[in-house]
């Protein structure tokens, strides 16, 4: 009997390159699984189509929305009847939920949902508010949007006729002022009135006394050419002494004029301040009329509108994808299985020996 050499009790060298499978390798245990490569990808993709088409079908329902303007001084300065974030924020926490859901009945629903949740986006560079509503039944979700805009439009009328109020306010008080500027109007143009009675009268009275001193001068120079007397020059006395005292009461005449000359141009000063006043208020009243008028409730860009296809499920895409994840475990799993028969084989080939 042959007795085994000790050599016969060890394992064979290891080849480090016996493991590596090159690209042609890995080609061919595709090729040698292809079935169940294309069996696994058939499978995931027919269960995602089925799974997609079974599926509750969603529609989005959108609007556009913008707050309204109150105010415009000009035009870099805008007032809105509320911002887009206290907007988004009344929106998002469902404080119109109850006339959101008015007259709402779902279908096929034993308990009828007490909140509506939106998706609501503020739009970049601009005032525009867009509101998203998902829902599997377009009929009830365009509703329930119709119901949104008018809950925003009954929420923010009260604004606005505060402020339409607001503006009447100010309008009356501005009528007022003009009307106490007319009033004080009336009462210059009489002292005016009163001033031009009475400047005529001293323009009246300077005429008279100037002609009564020519007058006086005239026959005081005739008294005083005639032959010297005692007669003679008492009444020349006398009519330098009248000419004197008209002098006097000329310039004290003179001084009366011109102060209620002056007088009457500080009222005519007047008077044109307060008509400048009242142009103004009128500008002012016309501006705030054209703001009265401008003032806007919440404005409806766009009304509502439901999305021409289902945005849930997307059928492709969840198709797709489960094509691709197949693709991707059935090749793992013929690299796994490939690997688990060389595997068996090198144990068997090993029994063997």
């Amino acid at each position: 009997m042959i007795k085994p050499c000790p050599s016969d009790f060890q394992p064979p060298p290891y080849d480090p390159y016996e493991d590596d499978i090159d690209f042609m390798d890995l080609l061919r245990i595709l090729w040698k699984w292809k079935y169940l490569i294309l069996i696994g990808l058939f499978m995931c993709t027919l269960g995602a189509a089925i799974v997609s088409l079974s599926m509750t079908k969603i529609w989005t329902i959108t609007t556009i929305l913008q707050p309204g303007m109150v105010r415009i001084r000009d035009a870099a300065k805008a007032v809105y009847i509320d911002t887009p974030e206290n907007i988004k924020t009344v929106i998002e926490t469902g404080a119109l939920n109850g006339r959101v859901l008015k007259g709402v009945v779902f279908p096929d629903v034993g308990e009828q949902p007490t909140s509506v949740e939106f998706k609501v986006t503020l739009v970049k560079n601009s005032n525009a508010i867009e509101v998203t509503y998902e829902t599997p039944n377009v009929a009830i979700g365009m509703q329930i949007m119709k119901n949104l805009n008018e809950g925003l439009l009954e929420r923010y009328a009260k604004l606005v006729e505060y402020h339409r109020e607001k503006c009447e306010v100010e309008i009356v008080q501005r009528r007022l002022a003009i009307k106490d500027q007319n009033a004080i109007m009336d009462a210059t143009r009489r002292e005016i009135q009163i001033l031009d009675k009475t400047i005529d009268e001293l323009d009246k009275q300077i005429r008279l006394i100037n002609e009564n001193s020519s007058l006086l001068v005239r026959q005081r120079d005739r008294f005083v050419s005639s032959e010297a007397d005692t007669k003679n020059i008492l009444s020349a006395i006398l009519y330098t002494n009248t000419i004197q005292q008209n002098i006097a009461l000329d310039k004290t005449s003179r001084d009366d004029l011109n102060q209620y000359r002056s007088q009457k141009e500080t009222l005519s000063l007047k008077v044109e301040a307060a008509q400048n006043k009242i142009k103004n208020l009128e500008m002012e009243i016309k501006s705030i009329e054209s703001d009265q008028e401008g003032i806007q409730n919440i404005q409806i860009l766009r009304p509502p509108r439901a999305s021409d296809l289902p945005v849930k499920p997307r059928t492709r895409f969840n198709v797709l994808a489960a094509g691709v994840t197949g693709l991707l475990l059935t090749i793992f799993l013929s690299f796994f299985v490939e690997y688990v028969s060389k595997y068996r084989k090198r144990e068997v080939d090993a029994s063997a020996s």
